[in-house]
């Protein structure tokens, strides 16, 4: 069985098109970014967001090492994304896409707020076009992880006309990942 964030790629690859533009809004080890890169082609543009300047680096070595030129990383919130990207591209986004925890192999201290991030899901969903997606992986192995996923499912329910690909139940004890992936409706 292929690993959870390769079944998000997969989903990722259905919705997300060469030329495209997208958003990986919690860089973390850069690993979203660099696919999102590749599938977006040298034509598309990957917006990188992160707080920690470490997962900045490691994503820009990362991106150095792949040979990929189409990706700009930003330090900053998820929470402001639409105050951390350029006008032209507000509204026309394919995916953002979210890993919500803590930087694997980082200060578990240092990690996504629930607050922040209700706030980024209700902003990337602004500025996604008709037929995008938003994922969120969202960690719940650590202090206030189940309780970030349960707000941000119920922020992407209440997303006006939002259609699930994909939502994870929450499975009593388990420490897995929840994956949760939210279409925007296209505009007839």
């Amino acid at each position: 069985m292929k690993r959870l964030t390769e079944q998000v790629h997969d989903i990722l690859s259905e919705h997300v098109q060469p030329g495209d533009v997208v958003v990986d809004a919690t860089l973390g080890t850069g690993r979203d970014a660099v696919f999102l890169s590749k599938l977006v082609g040298p034509t598309g543009r990957v917006f990188g967001l992160d707080l920690q300047p470490v997962a900045i680096q490691i994503t820009k070595d990362r991106i150095a090492s792949a040979e990929l030129s189409n990706v700009v990383c930003i330090e900053g919130c998820h929470s402001n994304l639409s105050d951390q990207l350029p006008d032209d591209v507000q509204g026309i986004l394919a995916a953002v896409v979210f890993n919500l925890g803590y930087l694997p192999g980082g200060d578990p201290d240092v990690k996504t707020k629930t607050d922040s991030s209700v706030a980024a899901i209700q902003t990337a969903y602004d500025l996604i076009r008709g037929g995008g997606v938003i994922s969120v992986m969202a960690y719940i192995g650590h202090p206030g992880g189940e309780e970030e996923a349960a707000q941000v499912e119920s922020t992407m329910a209440a997303l006006p006309g939002g259609l699930w690909i994909r939502r994870d139940p929450p499975i009593d004890g388990s420490t897995s990942p929840r994956v949760l992936v939210l279409q925007k409706p296209t505009l007839d």
